[in-house]
C-alpha cells in the first residue's frame, strides 16, 4: 500500500484543498542511504523495489548507512530585521537533522568517507516500512533530498553506560525541496534488507615477491571468511598498476595468493563480490614485500 505518493504541485493555485481526516504521518528514520547526484530511480514502482535498490547499491549509486539512533531535528526558522512596516530576511531557514550510530571503527571510518564525496543526496527509510525522497521535475523519477553538509563528529568513545558511537549532522540544501515535492511510499522490504556492500579485511600475514599470505575478517570482527577464490583478488601497485595474481589456496580464512614479482602495494578485491545473497568488497590492505 502506498501511503503517500506526493501530493502534487500548486498548479498556480493560491490555496490547496484542506479538510480534516485521518493523516498519513510517515514514521521515523531508522535508516540512511546516500546517492549520487545523478542517480534517480524511474519512478515510483522502482521507488518502492528491493530489486532496484539491490541494483543501485550494486552499482554504487547508492551507499547504505548503518542503523540511526536518537534522530533530532536541529531545524531553524528564517531571521529578519524589523523597523516598523520595513522587514527584511536576514538568514534564511535551515534544515537539519543529527542521528547516532553504534559502529565499530571500521564503519565510523566508511561513514567518514562520504564527507565532501559525490554522494551530495539522501533518502531516508523509516520504522514503518516507508521509502521518503523527492520527486524530480519530470514528475515521475525519485531522487534523494540535496544534502548541502555531511558532517561526521569524532567518535565518541564508550563509557560504563552506552556503546562507542557515531554522530552525524546532515545539512539540506533546501527545506522546502521535500515539502513541496516530498515522496513517502510503502516499500515492499524491509530495511534490513538493505544490508549494502559490507566490507573485508585483510590482515597479512607474509609477503614476499612470489607469495603473499592473508587473513580475510568479516569487518572489524573476528569472524573469519572463508569464500574467496582466484577471481576474487586483485592486486595493485602502489602506482596504480594491476599485477598479475596466478593461483590462490586457502585453508578456512587464511588465503595463500601466489604470482611473480609482487611489490609493495594494495591487496584488495576485484570490486564486489557475492556470496549467500550479501555483498563484500575489501578494504584495501597495505602488502609490504620482503
Amino acid at each position: 500500500m502506498v501511503i503517500v505518493d506526493n501530493c502534487g504541485g500548486s498548479a498556480g493555485v493560491s490555496v490547496l484543498p484542506l479538510g480534516a481526516l485521518s493523516e498519513c504521518l510517515e514514521g521515523v528514520t531508522t535508516r540512511l542511504a546516500a546517492s549520487k547526484e545523478a542517480f534517480r530511480f524511474t519512478n515510483l514502482t522502482n521507488f518502492k523495489s528491493l530489486t532496484a535498490w539491490n541494483a543501485a547499491i550494486l552499482s554504487k549509486d547508492i551507499v547504505i548507512l548503518p542503523n540511526v539512533y536518537e534522530v533530532v531535528n536541529e531545524n531553524t526558522e528564517a531571521t529578519y530585521f524589523e523597523s516598523g512596516s520595513f522587514r527584511y530576511k536576514t538568514a534564511k531557514e535551515v534544515k537539519k537533522m543529527t542521528s547516532e550510530s553504534y559502529v565499530s571503527l571500521c564503519t565510523h571510518r566508511a561513514i567518514r568517507s562520504l564527507q565532501g564525496s559525490e554522494y551530495t543526496r539522501l533518502f531516508e527509510i523509516t520504522d514503518k516500512g516507508e521509502v521518503l525522497g523527492v520527486v524530480d521535475t519530470d514528475g515521475i523519477k525519485i531522487k534523494g533530498q540535496k544534502m548541502s553538509d555531511f558532517d561526521v563528529a569524532i567518535r565518541e568513545r564508550p563509557t560504563n553506560d552506552k556503546p562507542g558511537f557515531t554522530k552525524v549532522t546532515i545539512t539540506f540544501e533546501d527545506f522546502a525541496e521535500f515539502e513541496d515535492n516530498g515522496a513517502v511510499a510503502k516499500s515492499d522490504f524491509l530495511a534490513s534488507q538493505l544490508n549494502g556492500i559490507i566490507g573485508l579485511t585483510f590482515v597479512p600475514v607474509s609477503a614476499s615477491a612470489t607469495t603473499i599470505i592473508v587473513d580475510c575478517g568479516v569487518g572489524c570482527s573476528s569472524v573469519g571468511f572463508e569464500d574467496l577464490v582466484l577471481a576474487d583478488f586483485k592486486k595493485l601497485t602502489a602506482a596504480g598498476v594491476e599485477q598479475t595474481i596466478s593461483g590462490v589456496t586457502s585453508s578456512g580464512s587464511r588465503y595463500t595468493i601466489t604470482g611473480t614479482g609482487f611489490t609493495d602495494g594494495w591487496l584488495t578485491t576485484d570490486g564486489v563480490v557475492t556470496y549467500g545473497g550479501l555483498n563484500y568488497e575489501a578494504y584495501p590492505a597495505p602488502i609490504d614485500v620482503v
